[in-house]
């Protein structure tokens, strides 16, 4: 089922001009901090969500005691230098952030600064 949904994909974008699909190690790091204090903000979720499945997580990981990440995907569903799903940072107590990551083979560096939940 999953390979009928990316060959139907696949042929839905070709047929919309996009013919440079490729596959792509998708590799995040960097570090969740509170935007009050700069402190790091450790057991904050870090996720790369694909908005074709209502932007279900593809890949998490949890930050550790310095509030830092590192996150991994790889994907045959890649347009050069776009990526079209969103890397976020959650944690309990703060506002979520979101990104935009590109669809490049080498670690792209993402820091977030979450703001206090009001």
């Amino acid at each position: 089922m999953r390979r009928a949904i990316q060959a139907l994909l696949i042929i839905s974008a070709t047929g919309c001009g996009i013919t440079n699909l490729n596959t792509a190690d998708l590799s995040f790091q960097g570090t969740v901090t509170a935007e009050a204090t700069g402190q790091p903000v450790a057991g904050a979720q870090v996720a790369l969500g694909d908005p074709l499945i209502l932007y279900a997580a593809r890949a998490t990981a949890t930050t550790d005691a310095q509030g830092h990440y590192t996150l991994s995907w790889s994907t045959d569903n890649c347009v050069a230098g776009a990526l079209g799903m969103t890397l976020s940072a959650s944690a309990t107590g703060f506002v979520s952030e979101s990104v935009q990551p590109a669809c490049v083979s080498t670690v792209q560096h993402a820091d977030f600064s979450l703001a206090a939940a009001p």
